[in-house]
């Protein structure tokens, strides 16, 4: 009898942590879609392919810590929200 409590409350433990992760990975998944959303907005009729390597270079340049005078500056509130939106899509 014994065993089998501890079996249970293992799968339970076991459930709840999937279910947790699985929970993080459509937050990540949702965040990064919005990302592609926003870009598609500045670079329209572009393919999804170039989309997603903008985005995918934006996350790079954002975890970037060195990364400083941008070229063609972006305002704050879009600066915010990419910060924000990638923060969502790196979360673990």
């Amino acid at each position: 009898m014994r065993r089998s409590v501890v079996s249970l409350s293992h799968r339970k433990e076991e459930t709840m942590l999937s279910l947790v992760a699985k929970s993080r990975r459509q937050r990540r998944h949702t965040a990064y879609e919005v990302m592609v959303s926003v870009i598609q907005q500045q670079f329209r009729s572009q393919p999804m392919e170039v989309l997603c390597g903008a985005t995918d270079e934006v996350l790079t340049i954002l975890k970037n810590d060195k990364t400083k005078n941008p070229y063609n500056p972006i305002s704050n509130q879009m600066f915010n929200q990419f910060v924000s939106m990638a923060a969502e899509a790196a979360s673990s």
